[in-house]
């Protein structure tokens, strides 16, 4: 089985209104590369538009939807700091078998 997960970052609208869109880029590209440093050698991975990122994995067993769940909160929570500014990063998931 495949499952398509739907990784999007919550509340990114605030973030450019006060610190601008070119750090809103940069914030999404650190996801994005933390994104695809965990999941790029077992999974596909795509930003589909501005926040939002695809990820294509295949899963032997739907218990492996929890375990998923806990590394993509790992990659949110290791993202501390963008271009020298301190940043809190939540998303939001969605995900279909």
């Amino acid at each position: 089985d495949f499952m398509r997960l739907h990784v999007s970052i919550d509340e990114i609208s605030a973030v450019n209104r006060q610190y601008g869109y070119d750090f809103g880029d940069k914030v999404i590209t650190a996801l994005g590369d933390r994104l695809r440093k965990m999941f790029g050698l077992t999974s596909s991975v795509g930003r589909i538009n501005g926040y939002e990122f695809v990820i294509l994995h295949q899963i032997r067993d739907r218990r492996e939807l929890s375990e998923i769940r806990g590394m993509i909160k790992r990659v949110a929570d290791s993202i501390h700091e963008v271009d020298g500014t301190a940043v809190t990063l939540y998303l939001s998931l969605g995900y279909a078998l």
